[in-house]
Protein backbone atom coordinates (compact mmCIF):
# COMPACT_ATOMS: atom_id res chain seq x y z
CA UNK A 1 0.00 0.00 0.00
CA UNK A 2 1.41 3.20 -0.78
CA UNK A 3 0.19 6.75 0.74
CA UNK A 4 0.96 10.20 -1.01
CA UNK A 5 0.94 13.31 0.65
CA UNK A 6 2.39 16.19 -0.76
CA UNK A 7 4.19 19.09 1.44
CA UNK A 8 5.59 22.40 0.60
CA UNK A 9 9.05 23.16 2.33
CA UNK A 10 7.97 25.52 4.54
CA UNK A 11 5.66 22.64 5.44
CA UNK A 12 8.77 20.92 7.42
CA UNK A 13 12.60 21.89 8.11
CA UNK A 14 13.97 18.66 8.07
CA UNK A 15 12.94 14.41 8.51
CA UNK A 16 12.83 15.22 12.31
CA UNK A 17 9.88 17.07 11.83
CA UNK A 18 8.48 15.54 8.84
CA UNK A 19 9.01 12.19 10.89
CA UNK A 20 6.91 13.93 13.89
CA UNK A 21 4.13 14.48 10.94
CA UNK A 22 3.97 11.14 9.49
CA UNK A 23 2.70 8.38 11.25
CA UNK A 24 4.20 5.06 10.66
CA UNK A 25 2.75 1.87 9.34
CA UNK A 26 4.22 -1.39 8.71
CA UNK A 27 2.17 -2.15 5.58
CA UNK A 28 2.87 0.67 4.29
CA UNK A 29 5.45 3.06 2.28
CA UNK A 30 4.48 6.83 2.62
CA UNK A 31 5.31 9.29 -0.39
CA UNK A 32 6.18 13.00 0.39
CA UNK A 33 6.68 15.20 -2.65
CA UNK A 34 7.75 18.78 -2.24
CA UNK A 35 6.88 21.09 -5.19
CA UNK A 36 9.89 21.05 -8.47
CA UNK A 37 11.90 24.04 -9.21
CA UNK A 38 11.09 24.74 -13.03
CA UNK A 39 13.41 22.68 -15.27
CA UNK A 40 13.81 20.02 -12.47
CA UNK A 41 12.39 16.61 -12.58
CA UNK A 42 12.21 13.61 -9.73
CA UNK A 43 14.27 10.61 -11.40
CA UNK A 44 12.44 7.97 -8.69
CA UNK A 45 9.25 6.18 -9.69
CA UNK A 46 8.14 5.63 -6.02
CA UNK A 47 6.02 2.15 -7.48
CA UNK A 48 9.46 0.53 -8.42
CA UNK A 49 10.94 1.39 -5.18
CA UNK A 50 7.90 -0.09 -3.80
CA UNK A 51 8.01 -3.44 -5.73
CA UNK A 52 11.61 -3.86 -4.79
CA UNK A 53 11.32 -3.62 -0.90
CA UNK A 54 7.86 -5.86 -1.26
CA UNK A 55 9.93 -8.17 -3.83
CA UNK A 56 12.90 -8.16 -1.41
CA UNK A 57 10.46 -8.67 1.47
CA UNK A 58 11.97 -5.52 3.20
CA UNK A 59 10.13 -5.53 7.30
CA UNK A 60 10.86 -2.30 8.09
CA UNK A 61 8.50 0.51 7.44
CA UNK A 62 9.49 3.10 4.81
CA UNK A 63 8.79 6.51 4.17
CA UNK A 64 9.99 8.56 1.07
CA UNK A 65 10.69 12.20 0.44
CA UNK A 66 11.25 13.62 -2.65
CA UNK A 67 12.67 16.80 -2.26
CA UNK A 68 13.65 19.77 -4.73
CA UNK A 69 17.44 20.00 -5.50
CA UNK A 70 17.79 23.17 -3.55
CA UNK A 71 17.78 21.10 -0.14
CA UNK A 72 19.93 18.88 -1.44
CA UNK A 73 23.87 18.47 -0.65
CA UNK A 74 25.97 19.03 -3.28
CA UNK A 75 25.80 15.70 -5.32
CA UNK A 76 23.34 13.41 -3.13
CA UNK A 77 20.48 12.03 -5.36
CA UNK A 78 19.20 9.16 -2.93
CA UNK A 79 19.93 8.55 0.94
CA UNK A 80 17.88 6.26 3.25
CA UNK A 81 18.74 6.43 6.93
CA UNK A 82 17.82 3.49 9.41
CA UNK A 83 16.43 4.39 12.40
CA UNK A 84 16.24 2.34 15.68
CA UNK A 85 12.96 1.92 18.24
CA UNK A 86 13.64 5.12 20.54
CA UNK A 87 16.00 6.70 18.23
CA UNK A 88 15.62 10.57 17.77
CA UNK A 89 12.05 11.34 16.53
CA UNK A 90 12.19 14.77 16.25
CA UNK A 91 11.96 18.09 18.24
CA UNK A 92 10.39 17.22 21.54
CA UNK A 93 9.79 13.43 20.47
CA UNK A 94 10.75 10.40 22.35
CA UNK A 95 11.78 8.73 19.91
CA UNK A 96 10.63 6.50 17.08
CA UNK A 97 8.07 3.33 18.38
CA UNK A 98 9.87 0.79 16.08
CA UNK A 99 12.51 0.89 13.41
CA UNK A 100 11.91 2.79 11.00
CA UNK A 101 13.64 3.58 7.26
CA UNK A 102 13.61 7.57 5.80
CA UNK A 103 14.16 7.80 1.99
CA UNK A 104 14.75 10.51 0.57
CA UNK A 105 15.32 11.29 -3.32
CA UNK A 106 16.22 14.20 -4.14
CA UNK A 107 15.65 16.02 -7.92
CA UNK A 108 18.01 16.51 -11.07
CA UNK A 109 17.46 18.60 -14.34
CA UNK A 110 15.16 17.08 -16.61
CA UNK A 111 17.82 16.76 -19.16
CA UNK A 112 19.23 14.12 -16.84
CA UNK A 113 15.87 12.60 -15.44
CA UNK A 114 16.14 9.38 -17.60
CA UNK A 115 20.05 8.74 -16.88
CA UNK A 116 19.70 9.04 -13.44
CA UNK A 117 16.39 6.89 -13.24
CA UNK A 118 18.59 4.00 -14.76
CA UNK A 119 21.81 4.56 -12.32
CA UNK A 120 19.22 4.30 -9.14
CA UNK A 121 17.14 1.05 -10.66
CA UNK A 122 20.44 -0.94 -11.52
CA UNK A 123 22.81 0.10 -9.24
CA UNK A 124 21.41 2.28 -5.92
CA UNK A 125 18.08 0.13 -5.39
CA UNK A 126 20.00 -3.45 -5.69
CA UNK A 127 22.39 -2.40 -3.47
CA UNK A 128 19.83 0.06 -0.91
CA UNK A 129 17.88 -3.25 -0.58
CA UNK A 130 21.05 -5.42 0.39
CA UNK A 131 21.87 -3.18 2.91
CA UNK A 132 18.85 -2.47 5.31
CA UNK A 133 18.25 -6.14 4.27
CA UNK A 134 21.95 -7.07 5.98
CA UNK A 135 20.75 -4.67 9.02
CA UNK A 136 17.40 -7.08 9.16
CA UNK A 137 19.40 -10.11 10.03
CA UNK A 138 21.13 -8.45 12.77
CA UNK A 139 20.40 -9.73 16.35
CA UNK A 140 18.08 -6.79 17.87
CA UNK A 141 20.90 -6.12 20.47
CA UNK A 142 23.05 -5.64 17.99
CA UNK A 143 25.17 -2.48 18.22
CA UNK A 144 24.86 -1.85 14.16
CA UNK A 145 21.02 -2.19 14.65
CA UNK A 146 20.54 -0.37 17.83
CA UNK A 147 21.85 2.41 16.01
CA UNK A 148 21.11 5.03 12.81
CA UNK A 149 22.54 3.86 10.05
CA UNK A 150 23.64 5.88 6.53
CA UNK A 151 23.28 4.95 3.00
CA UNK A 152 23.92 7.49 0.40
CA UNK A 153 24.65 7.83 -3.30
CA UNK A 154 25.45 10.36 -5.24
CA UNK A 155 24.49 12.19 -9.26
CA UNK A 156 26.39 11.39 -11.51
CA UNK A 157 27.66 8.64 -9.92
CA UNK A 158 31.31 8.88 -8.45
CA UNK A 159 34.16 6.48 -8.01
CA UNK A 160 33.71 5.84 -3.91
CA UNK A 161 30.10 6.06 -3.48
CA UNK A 162 29.24 6.57 0.47
CA UNK A 163 27.95 3.37 2.25
CA UNK A 164 28.35 4.69 6.03
CA UNK A 165 27.28 1.84 8.14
Amino acid sequence: MILRSKLNRDDWRSLEVAAEIDHWQSDAMKIYKDKLSPGYSYPLKPSVLAKLIEERRVKTPASLYQWDKRSSPEGVIFSAGFYPPGGPGGYGSKGYETEIISIVCRSVPSSERHAARIFLEESVFPAFADWILDIEKLPANSTVRREKQLFTRSWPPTDLQADVR
